[in-house]
C-alpha cells in the first residue's frame, strides 16, 4: 500500500500531490510518482474546487470510513483491534 495526499498549495487553485509514500513512510519509485500524477491529471482539475480546511479540522464521515475499510475487513474476515469501526483523529494518527 501507499499513502497519497492530494491538496492545494496556499495560492494554487489546482490540486497537487503533497505526499506519496510507501509502507513505513518509505520512498516510492519514480514510476509510482508518474502513475500517481497521471491518475491525478485524468481528472478535470479546473472543475474540482475543494474548500480550504485547516489541517486537523476536516470532518469525518462514518459511511465513507466504513465503505473504505469494509473490503479489508471482509478479506481478513475480522476487524482488527487497531482499526476502529468509526473514524477519529487518534485512528488516523495510528495509521
Amino acid at each position: 500500500m501507499a499513502t497519497l495526499e492530494v491538496g492545494r498549495h496556499w495560492r494554487d487553485p489546482l490540486l497537487n500531490i503533497f505526499q506519496l509514500t510507501g509502507p513505513g513512510n518509505a520512498a516510492v519509485s519514480r514510476e509510482l510518482w508518474w502513475a500517481a500524477r497521471r491518475w491525478l491529471h485524468l481528472h478535470d482539475l479546473a472543475l474540482i474546487d475543494p474548500p480550504m480546511i485547516k489541517r486537523g479540522e476536516a470532518p469525518f464521515d462514518l459511511a465513507t470510513w466504513r465503505a473504505l475499510w469494509r473490503p479489508y475487513w471482509v478479506a481478513k474476515r475480522r476487524i482488527p483491534d487497531w482499526l476502529p469501526l468509526a473514524p477519529s483523529r487518534d485512528a488516523f494518527g495510528a495509521l
